[in-house]
């Protein structure tokens, strides 16, 4: 049994992927199992291809011994250590394993509230070269190649016809920031798995408010753009302005990291697997920080606008397909939001507008 992320580290190859691969950072992989008997018995692989089988787990039958993966497989077979720890027959158990990719090395733990050390610092076998030909040259060029993770396999292992079961499979990755270390604190966050399919943002609890006031066009929950089917976005589609209140006012001086993904859909009917230069769309984003009085301080915009250039920061032109940077205080230079732009305030306001120059809402109270 194998589940399969669609993603790629970059667009330098032919690549039908829309989500990035886990190249950096921790990925941790968990799952719960249940040996329905002593002959129950199950291998598991975080991969990034189908031959790979550094990065793995191993429950034996018979004993239970649970093994860890290490180094390149011989034969198409992966080379295991046991531990000396196993799982009896009758009992759920979790199995992790967390991996640091900018260390190259993974570790394993058993159990839930009580962890047992299955290995650590085991280094991670080294990524495979990459190659890419362009059409009609057919000479292979070399690219970035990356220790990248995309595949889940679940092998079944001793006697035809034993039974495991598996439950609450999981793979999670933090991202590594590459320009500034994490904060301490989280001024803002939304992933938006809380709101309803299909509802508008800011109803009931939300911390979300919208300007114009009621308004249910421009902003709302969807399913089916995200990572997968089931996972949920913001949907943005023009004419409303969003605006969520900070944990604290922050200082110019301060540090603050916006960390967010997007997708703009470009005007073509269907995806291309390879970046299309021609490509032309009205959909444009903007993310930016403001002051309290809507001054952007700094911003980035992407576009793809038909046929003709975009207005970037500062005054200054954007062409189609680029993205323009932005870093002043002057209140003659602001950036006009075009599609979306998501803004915090020296006020504690953290803004999300779309369509033109969203007006402020009063600030609220610190909560």
């Amino acid at each position: 049994m194998s589940a399969w992320h669609n993603s790629s580290p970059d667009r330098s190859r032919y690549s039908a992927a829309l989500d990035t691969a886990v190249t950096n950072g921790v990925c941790t992989f968990e799952f719960w199992l249940f040996r329905a008997s002593a002959e129950s018995a199950l291998a598991a692989y975080l991969q990034g291809d189908g031959s790979e089988m550094d990065v793995a787990l191993r429950v034996a039958p018979v004993d239970g011994r649970v093994s860890f993966a290490k180094g390149e497989p011989v034969r198409g077979v992966a080379q295991w250590t046991e531990t000396n720890h196993v799982i009896a027959p009758g009992h759920w158990e979790k199995l992790t394993i967390r991996i640091d990719l900018d260390a190259s090395q993974y570790s394993a733990e058993l159990g839930d509230t009580e962890k047992l050390k299955l290995c650590a610092a085991v280094p991670l076998s080294r990524p495979r070269e990459r190659f890419a030909e362009l059409a009609g040259v057919n000479v292979p060029m070399a690219v970035p190649a990356y220790k990248q993770f995309q595949r889940l396999l679940f092998t079944p292992e001793g006697q035809t016809g034993n039974v495991t079961y598996l439950d609450e499979v999981a793979v999670k990755w933090q991202p590594a920031l590459q320009f500034v270390p994490p904060g301490g604190t989280v001024e803002f966050a939304d992933d938006f798995e809380a709101s309803a399919t299909d509802s508008a943002i800011g109803e009931g609890k939300s911390a979300w408010q919208v300007e114009p006031v009621g308004s249910r066009t421009g902003l709302s929950i969807t399913n089916g753009t995200s990572f997968g089917a089931g996972v949920k976005a913001l949907h943005a589609s023009g004419g409303t302005t969003a605006l969520a209140p900070l944990s604290h006012p922050f200082q110019p001086a301060e540090r603050l990291s916006v960390d967010l993904d997007l997708f703009i859909r470009s005007g073509e009917p269907f995806p291309s697997i390879i970046p299309k230069p021609g490509a032309k769309s009205p959909h444009h984003v903007t993310v930016g920080l403001i002051t309290e009085t809507g001054v952007m301080i700094a911003g980035i915009k992407a576009e793809m606008v038909s046929g003709k250039s975009g207005a970037g920061p500062g005054g200054r032109r954007a062409e189609s397909g680029s993205i323009s940077m932005s870093g002043t205080t002057s209140s003659s230079r602001r950036m006009e939001p075009p599609a979306i732009s998501s803004r915090c305030s020296r006020s504690g306001r953290w803004l999300l507008s779309e369509g033109g120059r969203p007006s402020l809402l009063p600030k609220p109270d610190r909560r």
